[in-house]
């Protein structure tokens, strides 16, 4: 696994366990049916922790490259993350198009107070002849 994937894992999964630990919840979530959606309710559960977790990434990480707040896409790497982690560990979580409209909902937010140029990739300029 690349140096920066492995860096970017740890940090997501000590956001993790402080978030699990607020809602006094186990940082594993190992349960099959809930998360394949054969457990309806448990299902609704986990869709609700990942959604809050990409919630409540979004309101703690720090903003980087001069903006003022973290771009959603930020957070929404942070989950990535997590079910990465799980993966590895031979659990899947409900599927990462459960957060779509949340994550959507985030962007529009932000376009809303930040306008559509903050969420541009910044890079120099290239050379040019």
């Amino acid at each position: 696994m690349p140096q920066t994937t492995a860096t970017q894992d740890r940090s997501a999964w000590k956001a993790w366990k402080q978030y699990c630990k607020s809602l006094k919840t186990s940082p594993w979530r190992d349960d099959p049916d809930a998360n394949s959606g054969r457990d309806a309710i448990g299902h609704g559960r986990e869709t609700y922790l990942l959604a809050g977790f990409l919630i409540w990434s979004h309101m703690t990480m720090p903003a980087r490259g001069g903006r003022l707040v973290p771009q959603p896409q930020s957070a929404m790497n942070r989950v990535t993350a997590i079910r990465r982690i799980h993966d590895r560990e031979g659990w899947k979580m409900v599927p990462s198009s459960a957060l779509q409209t949340v994550l959507k909902g985030l962007l529009r937010i932000y376009v809303e107070e930040n306008g559509p140029e903050g969420l541009l990739v910044r890079h120099k300029q290239p050379f040019s002849r």
